[in-house]
This record gives structure tokens, sequence and C-alpha cells, in this order.
């Protein structure tokens, strides 16, 4: 991954984009911070402030913030980490694709690996490996 890939503090600022609870306590749910570096592990790549290889198809709708696209299905290398944070929180609040998973995160009390088995045609959609993210999980404690 290169050294743009990951903003520093990215799942905090994603989750409080997403108005999951705890975040704005300034605790940090455990199982929440699993479930997103695996997501961000098995989604891999290099994308520029990019941690979930977070494609292009917002910027219609949220103006011009990624460069270059990063490959041919248009995931984004994004200008600033801000941008890519907003960019990947936008695309999972402004879709109806992702409304499960959001309502499992805001609940808040599910292990990592239940947040993927119980998301895992989300997880697809995006173009994740879930079997990939429970293996990373596996390998976490």
């Amino acid at each position: 991954m290169s050294a743009h890939h990951l903003p520093q503090n990215w799942i905090e600022k994603l989750c409080v984009h997403l108005s999951i609870p705890g975040w704005m306590q300034g605790k940090f749910p455990h199982q929440t911070v699993r479930f997103f570096e695996a997501w961000a592990q098995a989604e891999g790549g290099s994308a520029e402030w990019n941690p979930l290889n977070t494609t292009n198809h917002v910027k219609d709708a949220w103006g011009p913030w990624q460069g270059a696209d990063y490959n041919r299905i248009t995931v984004a290398n994004y200008k600033t980490p801000f941008d890519g944070i907003a960019a990947t929180a936008a695309t999972l609040l402004h879709s109806t694709t992702w409304t499960n998973l959001l309502a499992d995160l805001r609940a808040n009390t599910y292990k990592a690996e239940d947040l993927v088995k119980r998301n895992e045609g989300e997880i697809r959609e995006w173009g994740t490996n879930p079997d990939l993210m429970l293996e990373i999980l596996g390998t976490t404690p």
C-alpha cells in the first residue's frame, strides 16, 4: 500500500461521518475497528487517500474530489485525506445498498466476524471478498 492510501485516523473519522455510536464520545469500539481494518486489508490497493477503494461515482453529486482514476473500475485517487473519507462516507450513506450494514454498525453490538457474516451480500456488492475478511479477522484479536 502507498504511504497515502490510509489517512491518519481514517476509521475514527469515517465512523463520525457515519454516526456510529461511541466515536462521538471518544470511545473506540474494538469490534468496529477490527471490522474496518479487515475490510481495508481485504480491499488491498494503493489508491491515494482511499482506504476502502471507493469508486468515483459520487463525484457528480458531491463535487470534483478526486484526481485521476486509480483503475479501470473507477476506484478514485482522492486529493486529500478528507476527500477520500468524505467520499467513502457519502457512498455508504447515500445508497440503499449498504442500509443493513450501516444499521448493524450503528447497533454497536456485533463482533466483527458477525458484521461480515450478516452483511456478506453488501460487502460483495462493494467488491470485497467477505471470506477474505473473515480469514483476516481470524488472525487478529
